[in-house]
């Protein structure tokens, strides 16, 4: 289904509520964690990759007034699909978490044993340390900012919820909200993804699929307090990707519009399974 367009104003109501926001050319574009306590609405976005947004769409996110994009995809996957916001004004940052392209990838995994979320997600949390650090870093330099990468689920997930952790809102609305992702791909952008992948040689279906299109609470959940687990506290891994007390204190700035206390402290994020 085709987006339709809203007016500006009707836009920035629409980015207080949850779900996707209807930007041409884009199936998971959204606010992230709307209607969290304490979280400032308007200033933090997540979505799928914005490459075929057209006039409609770049004029939708003007009137957000986004005023930057960190891409967080390959240098492969940005060259296949070029960030569409030509002549905005709004700056593109490239984050590349994992290197390679869809094609590569999807053959590896076709080939072998497809890993779990989470495990797929901690590995990323340990190996990817760095790079979300910066983008963290990009997101305290403060006005509106989206981060994406091809669905909006993986790594933008993660990137989303180590921002959302370092300023307090609490593990459960951060996973709730990481949730949400699987039925917005639903559809019409999974099977484009499988007719993509298609072309490679490769069948996206059964765990393939599962790890493409889903977004089970549980891996998020696992991954974040794996990562307590093995440093201590969400504080400490934070600071070990170079978001110092200095940085949260710029995020919390940026993205929270009270001085209340963390709902969940970094500190004391859960660590037990669920």
């Amino acid at each position: 289904m085709t987006a339709q367009p809203l007016a500006p104003a009707d836009l920035l109501d629409a980015a207080r509520l949850p779900g996707p926001l209807p930007i041409p050319g884009t199936a998971n574009f959204r606010a992230a964690a709307p209607g969290a306590p304490g979280l400032r609405p308007g200033v933090l976005f997540r979505g799928d990759a914005p490459a075929h947004l057209g006039d409609e769409g770049r004029d939708a996110l003007v009137s957000l007034g986004i005023a930057r994009l960190i891409d967080l995809r390959s240098d492969e996957e940005a060259a296949e699909a070029p960030d569409d916001v030509a002549d905005t004004g709004i700056a593109v940052h490239r984050v590349s978490i994992m290197a390679g392209s869809v094609r590569d990838a999807m053959a590896q995994l076709a080939g072998g044993a497809v890993p779990d979320l989470r495990s797929l997600y901690a590995m990323m949390l340990r190996d990817g340390g760095s790079a979300f650090g910066r983008a963290l870093t990009l997101i305290a330099e403060g006005g509106a900012t989206v981060v994406h990468c091809t669905a909006g689920k993986d790594r933008t997930g993660l990137a989303i919820a180590l921002a959302l952790l370092a300023v307090g809102v609490d593990l459960e609305t951060v996973v709730a909200d990481y949730a949400r992702t699987e039925e917005n791909l639903a559809g019409a952008w999974v099977e484009r993804m499988a007719a993509r992948v298609a072309r490679y040689g490769v069948a996206l279906d059964g765990d393939l699929r599962e790890l493409v299109a889903s977004s089970p609470a549980p891996a998020l959940r696992g991954a974040v307090q794996e990562v307590v687990l093995v440093n201590g506290s969400a504080d400490a891994y934070l600071d070990g990707i170079g978001v110092d007390a200095d940085v949260r204190a710029r995020l919390r700035a940026v993205l929270r519009a009270d001085d209340a206390p963390d709902a969940v402290s970094a500190e004391s994020a859960p660590t037990s399974a669920h």
